[in-house]
């Protein structure tokens, strides 16, 4: 009995050492470590910024740098909210990336955004940035893919810049923004360059010919307009409702529709605008808005003096507040240059007249 007891203690002892060794992990050797270390997750695997893809810190960046004094002044403020910025078209094989970026107004203030185009190269882990208007931006358009900026575009990309060192004629060769033969009313909006136009049907047109880009793009319908034209002016349109779908860069046609008079304001934090439903026009080149001052536009000459604002056809004079009957565009190349090119994009006023 006492044998057989002896036994099974020794055999118990052995069950638990073997059922140890096989708990504890092998530690491999220093020898082994060093020739098979363990595998580290790939960059790709544990990168969480995007730089590489998507140039969005070195957008807001640059649109601050360049614009931001312009629109502190604008909008009578220090501190400037965050660009929106909208990528139109990145290739991230080739590291190119295209698109609209737009200085919002603060919250609460009704007032138009700051806007710009930009374009993108990739060097290495850095990206070159280039607002339309400013020196490289061109010489960019000229190098980028077809898949960034399509052959048909580069012409009024060209020109929409270049005219911010070769000015433009008043004669824009365009009408105005609704239907030929209606009447709208005209008003002053927040600033010297912008006027407020309502009435008619509330169909917003082409007032001639251009490539579409969109700014503060949030929700379908919802976006500024810009409309670059063959000649290198561009129209603005903002405060619009049922802003219509059509492609970026793509070429619409004079009385194309663009949308319909509201009162939303996507950019930023903006209150909806107070009053019936309109939008705001205005006319850009590449160093910012153009003066309301000598502009024939739907066969009438605007004219600013001060804060007074009117339009005038052979001495019949139309002043905001009043309609405005559009006469479409008359057949007449634009004037010889006439606008002395500014340095920088002009601030927009935030008064309302």
């Amino acid at each position: 009995m006492v044998v057989a007891l002896a036994l099974c203690a020794i055999l118990q002892q052995e069950i638990i050492a073997r059922t140890a060794q096989h708990r504890v992990p092998k530690v491999p050797s220093a020898s082994k470590a060093a020739s098979h270390p363990t595998p580290r997750p790939t960059a790709k695997a544990t990168r969480t910024d995007t730089t590489a893809t998507t140039p969005l810190a070195q957008v807001r960046a640059t649109v601050l740098k360049e614009q931001g004094e312009a629109a502190r002044r604008a909008f009578g403020v220090r501190d400037l909210p965050q660009p929106d910025v909208h990528f139109t078209r990145i290739d991230d094989a080739k590291g190119w990336a295209f698109g609209t970026s737009a200085i919002p107004p603060p919250a609460g203030m009704a007032a138009a955004p700051e806007p710009s185009l930009f374009l993108a190269r990739r060097s290495g882990a850095t990206w070159r940035v280039a607002l339309a208007g400013a020196e490289g931006f061109v010489a960019l358009v000229r190098q980028a893919p077809a898949t960034v900026i399509p052959a048909d575009e580069r012409p009024f990309l060209e020109r929409y810049s270049q005219a911010a060192s070769a000015g433009h004629g008043v004669a824009t060769g365009m009408t105005l923004p609704w239907g030929t033969g209606q009447s709208w009313t005209m008003r002053p909006a927040t600033g010297v360059d912008t006027l407020q136009f309502s009435g008619g049907d509330g169909r917003v047109l082409a007032p001639a010919a251009g490539r579409v880009y969109r700014f503060c793009t949030r929700t379908e319908g919802q976006s500024m307009l810009l409309l670059i034209h063959a000649s290198g002016l561009a129209s603005e349109y903002y405060q619009m409702a049922d802003v219509a779908g059509v492609a970026e860069g793509a070429l619409v046609q004079e009385g194309s529709y663009l949308g319909r008079t509201g009162t939303d304001r996507p950019c930023g934090d903006s209150v909806p605008a107070s009053g019936p439903p309109a939008v705001d026009f205005a006319l850009f080149d590449g160093a910012g808005p153009l003066p309301l001052e000598g502009i024939q536009i739907g066969g009438w000459t605007l004219h600013a003096a001060g804060d007074r604002v009117w339009a005038d056809r052979s001495g019949l004079q139309v002043s905001v507040g009043n309609p405005l009957l559009n006469f479409g565009i008359p057949r007449v190349s634009p004037s010889p240059a006439s606008r002395t090119p500014s340095a920088s994009p002009s601030p927009r006023s935030t008064d309302t007249h």
